[in-house]
């Protein structure tokens, strides 16, 4: 079964909602233009629920996914003051009918998951764990499934996502996801701060054809070898094996007969170059900063 999952990053990785903090519709932590902040007026705790709402109606698909990863103390805002926004969010979400879904932070850190909501294990634990202690859960592991690291091969991808569990863990692991976090792609560093990314060239709108093949060739093939784990994985083929490259190449090739962009057989590709060779980049005078950002998951 493949889950259409929406996500709102929040409250950290917040980036995005800027214009709204300059309308005064929602608030950030002083020092940060990254984190959202339980302010007194609950104006950021309103907006929010607004868009959640507005979200939910545009996806048929019963998880809804509010981010709570990777937040801090910056600031007036505190743990305590996150995990109420966080906890205020995650009753929202199940009051408009939709189950929600956190980065493991949400459970880890700030302590602010309900018992419906399922945990994305990406980081510091796995989805043993939060199976184990009686939640539903995904596996996301950046040691696996993280695309955007081009050192992880294949060889990464293949690997039983439910080793170790019992009956009653499995039953609550709902599968696994990859994730092709496009950071490298902005044309400043993480879309937020000075800097040029590896692939910054490609956030301009002229070099659309170029992007199409260099985020093609980072999720394919590797991504046919993670979504053979989730759905069939099979401890007796090992990733060395001649008969699982046999599979994964012809797979390959049959995502590259129907035009869809990937890494060839054989082949090495990262962000800039396709078989050793650069991506071609053409010279324009607009400003990057002009075009809407990509995001990739």
């Amino acid at each position: 079964q493949l889950f259409d999952e929406e996500e709102f990053d929040v409250p950290g990785h917040s980036h995005g909602f800027r214009a709204l903090a300059a309308s005064g519709d929602l608030v950030y932590c002083s020092n940060s233009d990254i984190q959202l902040y339980m302010d007194p007026k609950n104006k950021t705790l309103t907006t929010l629920k607004h868009l959640f709402v507005e979200m939910a109606q545009l996806f048929d698909e019963e998880l809804f996914h509010l981010g709570c990863d990777e937040t801090g103390t910056p600031g007036d805002c505190s743990l305590a003051s996150t995990k109420q926004l966080e906890v205020e969010l995650i009753k929202h979400i199940s009051s408009i009918g939709k189950t929600p879904v956190g980065w493991e932070e949400v459970l880890y850190s700030t302590a602010a998951a309900s018992k419906s909501t399922v945990i994305d294990a990406w980081n510091h634990h796995n989805s043993g764990q939060s199976t184990g202690l009686g939640y539903h859960s995904i596996d996301s592991s950046q040691d696996s499934f993280y695309l955007n690291y081009v050192t992880l091969s294949y060889e990464h991808q293949w690997v039983d996502i439910a080793a170790g569990m019992d009956d009653k863990q499995r039953a609550l692991l709902l599968g696994g996801e990859i994730s092709m976090w496009t950071d490298n792609y902005c044309y400043i560093t993480q879309c937020t701060r000075p800097g040029s990314p590896v692939a910054h060239w490609m956030f301009n709108r002229t070099q659309d054809a170029t992007f199409l093949q260099s985020i093609g060739g980072m999720v394919w093939p590797r991504g046919i070898a993670a979504a053979g784990s989730f759905w069939n994985y099979d401890a007796s083929l090992s990733a060395t094996s001649a008969e699982f490259l046999s599979r994964y190449y012809a797979q390959n090739d049959r995502l590259a007969a129907r035009n869809i962009a990937v890494c060839p057989n054989g082949c090495k590709c990262d962000e800039v170059s396709r078989c050793g060779k650069p991506y071609p980049q053409l010279h324009d005078s607009h400003d990057h900063q002009q075009h809407s950002p990509r995001l990739v998951v």
